[in-house]
């Protein structure tokens, strides 16, 4: 058992993936172990993360992709975007953005209208009823996140969100690189 004071590195999760990797690479020569364990952790990480924030924003009527989405729109230049852009910021498909925020906009949290530049584009505004409720619950999260993360020294931190930055700019360059060959 490790001391009070001490962070644990294994757990039942990192050991599932450390053994799924070691049978992917003993059954596929030359997988790259490396990356795959640094990605299934990344998706484990992430999706436990989202469902802790789902847990607590359930009894708002509300979950981590609703609040998302609404952070989106609340730190956007003049709370406004479009459905497009909030889809690439919070990774979701258009599909699935329409249905967001459908949502927020049956709950007064979003309005939607018609762009003065171009007719064709749809404008998603956060109302001050959404604004409202990001300040009353943004706070919430603060001590949540920062218990997830103290583990981590400022050092650690700076270097993961480097690390971080990166892939997310090498995604993002492969992603234009490859629509503009479409």
């Amino acid at each position: 058992m490790p001391k009070a004071d001490s962070h644990p590195t294994r757990c039942p999760v990192v050991e599932q993936i450390d053994s799924a990797v070691t049978r992917v690479s003993a059954i596929v020569p030359g997988a790259p172990k490396d990356d795959i364990r640094l990605v299934r952790l990344i998706h484990s990480v992430a999706a436990d993360m989202s469902a802790r924030f789902d847990g607590m924003l359930r009894p708002h009527g509300l979950n981590e992709t609703d609040f998302r989405t609404l952070m989106q729109l609340f730190c956007s230049p003049e709370g406004q975007a479009h459905p497009s852009d909030l889809s690439q910021l919070a990774a979701q498909s258009r599909t699935n953005m329409t249905r967001i925020v459908d949502s927020l906009v049956e709950r007064g949290w979003v309005s939607r209208y018609a762009s003065d530049v171009d007719r064709r584009r749809i404008v998603l505004a956060i109302t001050k009823e959404g604004e409202a409720l990001v300040k009353r619950l943004l706070p919430q999260f603060h001590p949540k996140l920062s218990s997830f993360l103290s583990i981590l020294s400022r050092d650690e931190k700076r270097t993961m969100t480097e690390a971080l930055q990166k892939i997310a700019a090498s995604l993002w360059m492969r992603s234009n690189a490859e629509e503009n060959h479409d």
